[in-house]
Formats: C-alpha cells, sequence, structure tokens
C-alpha cells in the first residue's frame, strides 16, 4: 500500500489538530438554498461527478511513526458522504446544519474528510449542505464546489453532458504536493528564503502601540 507526503500546510493542520481530536476547529462548511425542484437523482449524479474528477476527495489520512502521510482510493461510495433528508421547515434544516457541524472528523480512522447533504423543505425548496475538513479544502472551495456542481446538473439535466469535459481526477491535489515538494528543493525557494530571512532579520514595527498585554 503506498503512502503519500501531505503538504506543507497539511501537515501544521494535522498536528494542531490532533492537539485537540475532540474540536471542530477546522471544519469548515456552507450551505445553498435552492428554490424549485430538484431531480434527486440526477443531482447526487452531479456530486459523484464532481467528486471523482478531484482527487483530494479520495484522501485517506493516516501517521506513520508521527508524520501524517495519505493514500488515494481510486473510488468512494456514496454512502460514505451523501446524505438524503427531510425537515419540517427551514429552522429545523438549519438547525440539522448546526448540529453536524459541531461534530469534529474523526482523524484516527482514515475516515472521508467531507459530508454533503440535500435536505428537502418540499418539493420546491433544498438546503444543500456541504462540511468539509480544513485538511482538504479551504474557503474558496465551496465557490469552485457549487459553480462545478451546478454546471454538471444542468448538462445532465438537459442530456448534454460532456464526459470529456470532466475526467477522473482532472484536478490532482496530488500533483500539487508533488510540485511543491520540487519547489522546496529548488534553488529559486532557497533564495527566497534567505531574502525573506534578511529582510525580517530585525522586529518589524507594531502595528498597534495601544495593546495592552496582561
Amino acid at each position: 500500500m503506498v503512502h503519500n507526503e501531505v503538504s506543507y500546510l497539511q501537515k501544521y493542520i494535522w498536528l494542531d489538530q490532533k492537539l485537540d481530536l475532540l474540536s471542530p476547529k477546522y471544519n469548515i462548511g456552507e450551505y445553498s438554498i435552492l428554490n424549485g425542484e430538484i431531480n434527486e437523482n440526477v443531482f447526487k449524479d452531479a456530486i459523484r461527478t464532481m467528486v471523482d474528477s478531484n482527487d483530494v476527495f479520495l484522501f485517506l489520512f493516516k501517521e506513520l511513526k508521527g508524520i501524517p502521510v495519505f493514500r488515494c482510493e481510486r473510488s468512494v461510495s456514496m454512502d460514505e458522504y451523501f446524505t438524503l433528508s427531510l425537515a419540517k421547515n427551514e429552522k429545523a434544516a438549519i438547525n440539522m446544519i448546526k448540529a453536524d457541524f459541531s461534530k469534529p472528523f474523526n482523524l484516527e480512522s482514515e475516515d472521508k474528510l467531507f459530508r454533503i447533504w440535500l435536505i428537502r423543505i418540499n418539493n420546491s425548496k433544498f438546503f444543500w449542505y456541504i462540511k468539509l475538513h480544513h485538511l482538504i479544502a479551504d474557503g474558496f472551495s465551496f465557490h469552485l464546489i457549487f459553480n462545478k456542481v451546478n454546471t454538471i446538473y444542468r448538462e445532465l439535466s438537459l442530456n448534454d453532458f460532456q464526459s470529456k469535459s470532466v475526467e477522473i481526477n482532472q484536478y490532482s491535489f496530488k500533483k500539487y504536493i508533488e510540485w511543491e515538494k520540487e519547489y522546496r528543493l529548488s534553488n529559486y525557494f532557497k533564495r527566497s528564503k534567505e531574502f525573506w530571512l534578511q529582510k525580517y532579520e530585525s522586529p518589524v514595527p507594531l502595528l498597534f502601540t495601544n495593546i495592552v498585554v496582561r
């Protein structure tokens, strides 16, 4: 079984989360209210297509000799990350989202680090909720995910989906990690590091001087 190094930033997020495994501080989430009829089967197909085109959703993390590493699965079952639920009104849906968002991901079980819910209020109103761990995404990721799923859903609904436009692992975070590793071994990185160490060799002036330290 092949395990890969995580990125420089992922290493620090992992170690900080391990200091408090029960904290949801690295959960990031967002929801969107969808007005109008939704074909739930097509929506699930759109979600599955988006997940399969981004390898970071297939990462499984663990520790080897105290160092975080990951392996990449070939595919993932929707049962592991997708939930279709019902709520009697918007307040109930928001309460469901809040309750789930407060739950931390389990870093010690090689669990998936994302959850996607479609909550039906009625046949013309839905809540689409996504929760991610910061190990695999940042705030801008939601914009990309919502736009991509919207595009795929629309194309699938019109029977105009072009499979070649969303290839498996089209967007590879694994390739980014490999690039970062090469970059940190490069002369360019060494020169940049030396530049910034020299620039801030002396402490920088305080931005705020009226802060009282207790």
